[in-house]
């Protein structure tokens, strides 16, 4: 037993100091404990470089990935941002096209209500007409001679009459106009004739026929009259 042991220890001692690469061999570089050979430290080198390569290539992706869905969130966004200012131009226009249709609205009806009665007062002049025609007609020598005082009332009365007609019809809007030596106004006056009138300058009222009547800011009636002109 002895023997056998010496001669190991001669046989170890035979063996270079410098670790040998090679299969089989025993690295002098390996770690104590291991019985490794040059093979397996290759392997483990290549396994550990090849590990660094997956893990660079996995970040790579990751970037790539990453990158792609930062490109599509921006177009998303500016896709969202162009639909929000269509959106809002959109808003405006039909809250400004509801705001006419509102003031439209409001001025129909202002004007509907303003102007209801026109077409009634319009029939009433013929009535006006008439009353002034009954008080014209009877002379103020007849009445101051009171020779008819039946006639003087009846005079009275419709003169009342008409007094009351016209103070209706001013405080309703409608108030009477027209007569001589006014400046003629076409959009007020219906000229029915032209003579000289050394009296008047040319472009007046020299004579009225009918007067007309406004109804606020419209005529009602136009006034027909006869106008002066130049020699």
């Amino acid at each position: 037993m002895l023997n056998r042991l010496l001669t190991l220890r001669q046989a170890a001692s035979a063996l270079p100091r410098q670790g040998v690469v090679g299969r089989g061999l025993l690295s002098r570089g390996a770690p104590r404990g291991y019985r490794a050979t040059g093979a397996f430290w290759a392997d483990k080198e290549e396994g550990e470089s090849g590990d660094s390569a997956d893990t660079q290539g996995d970040e790579d992706i990751s970037v790539g990935e990453e990158d792609a869905g930062t490109s599509q969130l921006e177009a998303r966004v500016e896709e969202l941002e162009s639909e929000l200012k269509e959106s809002q131009s959109k808003y405006v226009g039909i809250l400004a096209e509801m705001e006419n249709v509102r003031r439209i609205a409001k001025n129909d009806v202002e004007k509907a209500n303003t102007y209801a009665i026109q077409k009634f007062a319009k029939s009433l002049l013929g009535v006006s007409d008439n009353l002034a025609r009954a008080v014209e007609s009877v002379g103020s020598d007849i009445l101051e001679g009171g020779e008819n005082p039946e006639l003087a009332a009846l005079h009275e009365g419709v003169t009342l009459t008409e007094n009351e007609l016209l103070k209706v019809f001013k405080q309703n809007g409608i108030e009477k106009f027209g007569s001589v030596g006014d400046d003629f106004d076409p959009n007020k006056h219906d000229a029915m004739f032209e003579y000289v009138d050394e009296n008047l300058d040319a472009g007046k009222v020299g004579q009225l026929i009918q007067v007309g009547y406004s109804f606020k800011d419209r005529v009602l009636r136009p006034a027909q009259v006869g106008t002066t002109k130049s020699n």
